[in-house]
């Protein structure tokens, strides 16, 4: 079982018209609603794959019970920690010429709440082969939990897998998750460094790899990554797929490195099947993805192996 942590689940609303008009009653063509978050959609992206992945982290009133209404319905594996607090909705409201996007304040977790949680967490990962967590923090929240979440795995041997935005990556970094999945952006933003070539990112990227983290994953976008190891550098290129959206899904694409890491693959089939899994949904809707969409992707990745 991969177990998914996402502390900022949404319930995502779209209201799909015509036209938005100003200063009048705008009556939708259409109406969903549905759970969202890099957690939970990593968790609904490795079920569909057949691969068991449960989904935690907090929920609270109504848009909680309706998330977990859905998440039941669907057949998701979760087991969530409720706090007081509501969670958050993201609003789309959507016309053939304009979009409107509306997210609410996010839920405050009491210290009440947060240790609950982390004796929830140590329980889920004895069951867990490996941690996938994603996402950020709510604002009040302590960013060392990020080392603590990771470091009770790695206590009881379980690899960690990181894709996490904010201040608590420097933190998490300090625990040795198994894996680092970042954009150039964080890792700027990490080493207070510009980096313009890549020669600077790599460089930047070995300090990363020198705190003991085994494979640093610096996202260039949906058509690149460079990935390094203690012993190798490694560019994964998409040069002949027409992508339509800029940046990977970071929690598909974790995803894919944990479903690699779970059926035994190699390394470069490692590389490809994460970088696949992360632009998939730029092609296709998250419920008409399968395994051979994302073969159909690999095929065309290439991988270029580089010592230091």
């Amino acid at each position: 079982m991969i177990l998914s942590v996402d502390f900022n689940p949404l319930l995502k609303r779209r209201f799909t018209l015509n036209h938005i008009q100003n200063n009048a009653v705008n009556v939708p063509n259409y109406i969903s609603n549905g759970p969202g978050g890099e957690g939970i959609e990593l968790t609904y992206f490795l079920n569909a794959l057949n691969e068991k992945s449960v989904t935690t982290g907090f929920l609270g009133g109504v848009n909680g019970t309706i998330i977990n209404n859905c998440l039941e319905s669907d057949g998701i594996p979760n087991e969530y920690f409720w706090i007081k607090d509501e969670t958050s909705e993201y609003i789309n409201i959507s016309s053939i010429d304009e979009n409107i996007y509306i997210k609410s304040n996010e839920p405050r977790i009491t210290r009440d709440e947060y240790e609950g949680f982390m004796a929830l967490y140590n329980r889920l990962i004895l069951d867990s082969k490996m941690v996938c967590i994603v996402g950020k923090l709510p604002s009040n929240f302590p960013n060392e939990i990020f080392f603590d979440l990771t470091l009770n795995a790695n206590l009881i041997n379980r690899k960690c897998l990181l894709a996490i935005k904010g201040e608590g990556l420097k933190y998490s970094i300090e625990a040795k998750p198994h894996i680092v999945l970042l954009d150039k952006i964080q890792l700027e933003e990490y080493t207070n460094l510009k980096l313009d070539y890549e020669y600077e990112i790599i460089k930047a990227g070995n300090y990363i790899i020198e705190k003991d983290v085994d494979i640093l994953v610096i996202s260039l976008g949906n058509k690149a990554s460079i990935v390094l190891t203690k012993d190798f550098i490694f560019r994964v290129d998409v040069p002949s797929v027409e992508i339509p959206e800029d940046q990977p899904h970071f929690g598909y694409m974790l995803g894919g490195y944990a479903l690699s890491m779970e059926r035994g693959y190699d390394f470069e089939m490692f590389l490809k099947l994460g970088q696949a899994c992360g632009i998939v949904n730029s092609l296709k809707h998250k419920e008409e993805i399968d395994m051979s969409d994302i073969k159909r992707i690999m095929s065309d990745i290439e991988v270029t192996k580089f010592n230091y």
